[in-house]
């Protein structure tokens, strides 16, 4: 039986697939203790076996949390994030990583930080909004310049930054955070959908700066992009209605002449 699975987080945390949690009518603490043991004894003899490596994890990891923000996105259940959470801190515990050269890690250092993020931007824990940093920091140490995941981390610390700014208000993070996404536009390739991504929320960037500055450029440029952005990205993407309500926002602004 393999536990890389492209079902979800269902496998790896010890959930039968699509049915519930045998422990459902446990106490919830009883339930979790039970589920974390399953998972642990799972993830010892697909290691064992050679079914659980640190390549195949980190490819069938990046792949899963993807699709578990995209879920959040759509549906705004964060539960997927959290599970992904859950499994990484899993996973290292078991030591899968031990051996592995950190060059080869920086996808799921950026991964993981992402997912840090985002369930410090859904219930402001502080301590998950230092630990996407921390990841992020490590990727950074051994990203290599240049490469399309230097663009991807470049996007990651802006996306951090982004809510440090809504946290603080901060002019320096909001103009860091703007040049990093200029950045990634230049670095990925034309019409992919993570430079489509990044020119929709360098639009929304611009126009929080105009609300701080009254910058008329800024504002024509913001929604310019955001326009781009969702021409682009089509009615069906997860982050549409986000930016669509930036540039419905942004119509409603009068620029000082």
């Amino acid at each position: 039986m393999s536990y890389i699975t492209k079902d979800g987080w269902l496998v790896m945390v010890g959930r039968r697939r699509g049915g519930q949690d045998p422990g459902a009518a446990r106490a919830p603490q009883e339930r979790q203790s039970r589920r974390a043991k399953r998972a642990e004894e799972a993830l010892r003899v697909a290691a064992a076996t050679g079914e659980l490596g640190p390549h195949a994890f980190v490819t069938w990891f990046i792949g899963a949390a993807k699709n578990a923000d995209l879920t959040y996105l759509s549906k705004r259940d964060p539960t997927p994030i959290g599970q992904g959470i859950e499994v990484w801190e899993l996973v290292t515990s078991q030591g899968l990583f031990a051996d592995a050269a950190p060059e080869s890690l920086v996808q799921a250092h950026i991964t993981v930080a992402n997912l840090y993020r985002r369930r410090s931007e859904i219930d402001a824990r502080p301590e998950d909004f230092n630990r996407a940093l921390s990841y992020l920091r490590r990727a950074e140490q051994h990203v290599i310049p240049g490469s399309d995941d230097d663009a991807l981390l470049k996007m990651s610390s802006a996306n951090w930054l982004e809510l440090r700014f809504r946290r603080t208000a901060d002019r320096s993070d909001l103009d860091l955070l703007i040049e990093q996404y200029r950045e990634v536009i230049d670095m990925l390739s034309p019409g992919s959908s993570n430079v489509t991504l990044a020119t929709g929320q360098l639009g929304r960037a611009l126009l929080s700066r105009y609300r701080l500055t009254g910058s008329a450029d800024d504002l024509r440029q913001a929604r310019a992009l955001l326009m781009e952005a969702l021409a682009k990205m089509g009615p069906e993407h997860p982050a549409t209605p986000i930016l669509a309500d930036a540039f419905s926002s942004s119509l409603q602004e009068n620029p000082p002449k």
